[in-house]
């Protein structure tokens, strides 16, 4: 960055440093008429799922939350966690100064199971209050895109982000993109593309909707909150350049329950506020199968950052089974994945 650009962006730096809120943002111009509306409703359901799964993880616990826990965090760890291993401690999560729900949270290592659960929806919901002034956002914050028209390719064929005004870079987070980083929302033959996608800018993580899977979300035979049948599953597998047949081996009910919330859940736990959560395995580690497999992972094969626990999709899954619960009438998952209204007490091998 020269010193022109420094001397320009200062007076910008300073302005976010008044009276900074905590929260998110719809972008203005992607976002307008029934997007606009369709993506609000979706946060609000999102921000209503991470709750739920994070009011349902406090004092005594729910036999089909504990159910849960056994289902998708580490084997390894709840083992331990359920004998006593675990030793005594206590861990201030807020080091970083992340607001848990407007609390400060102190987590004792003997219950960490359910610490990891609070620590991803706690700083979900505190981004939950909806600003229209990106000023006074901070890194705690996100702000959401319909299209991915932002992306502009410059003169000198380096891709432009207009909102955050930055080159675009891969991974390696110093070499610049030569491909649109929109063009991951749109199938080519033998490659899957992406429904949504997060990225850290500089003053708040952005999370981008693909607009192919906006189009999909906002008919109304698969509005929010609805279960979704085989006609969604075969309409989810062209859309993705699957065969059907892959697609229905993949995934399980639970996969596509609440779908559109549910993706955002999972986005949102890619902020630094949601808890920085990857998908560790890449493609494989999304749905109900693939999450209950890296669950399952022994203690001796797997590092921290391939856990169970640093997984997006387990924590979306949960937020998402917990939701259902809660529902009139409840609907319960079970340990394949398929969701059913009938009650079954846990079993207590899990």
């Amino acid at each position: 960055m020269d010193s022109k650009t420094r001397i320009t962006l200062m007076p910008l730096v300073v302005m976010r440093c008044i009276n900074p809120i905590t929260g998110y943002m719809i972008d203005p111009v992607s976002c307008t008429g029934d997007d606009l509306t369709f993506v609000r409703d979706g946060m609000n359901a999102a921000f209503q799922m991470a709750d739920n799964a994070f009011q349902e993880t406090q004092g005594s616990l729910h036999e089909k939350t504990l159910e849960l826990i056994r289902w998708l965090l580490p084997k390894h760890t709840i083992d331990k966690y359920t004998s006593g291993q675990m030793q005594d401690g206590v861990a201030d999560i807020n080091e970083a100064g992340i607001p848990f729900a407007g609390k400060n949270v102190h987590f004792t290592t003997e219950s960490m199971p359910i610490n990891w659960i609070l620590e991803v929806f706690g700083g979900i919901i505190s981004m939950r209050n909806e600003v229209s002034d990106e000023r006074r956002m901070n890194t705690m914050d996100v702000k959401v895109f319909c299209n991915t028209d932002r992306y502009k390719k410059r003169d000198d064929n380096l891709w432009w982000d207009e909102d955050i005004e930055e080159v675009m870079t891969g991974g390696d987070e110093d070499t610049p993109v030569t491909e649109s980083p929109g063009a991951r929302c749109y199938a080519k033959v033998n490659q899957i593309p992406t429904v949504m996608f997060t990225s850290e800018g500089p003053d708040y993580d952005l999370i981008t909707i693909c607009p192919p899977f906006l189009a999909i979300a906002k008919k109304r035979k698969w509005k929010l909150s609805d279960g979704f049948g085989r006609s969604f599953l075969a309409k989810v597998a062209s859309y993705m350049n699957l065969p059907t047949l892959y697609s229905k081996l993949k995934f399980s009910p639970i996969d596509l329950m609440s779908l559109f919330e549910k993706t955002l859940v999972h986005e949102l736990t890619h902020t630094q506020a949601g808890g920085d959560k990857d998908d560790v395995e890449g493609f494989d580690s999304y749905g109900w199968k693939n999450c209950r497999r890296i669950a399952q992972y022994p203690e001796d094969k797997v590092v921290e950052e391939g856990q169970a626990t640093n997984n997006a999709d387990t924590f979306a899954l949960f937020a998402s089974a917990i939701s259902l619960r809660l529902k009139s009438p409840p609907l319960y998952v079970k340990q394949d994945g398929k969701v059913t209204s009938k009650y079954e007490t846990p079993s207590p091998n899990g």
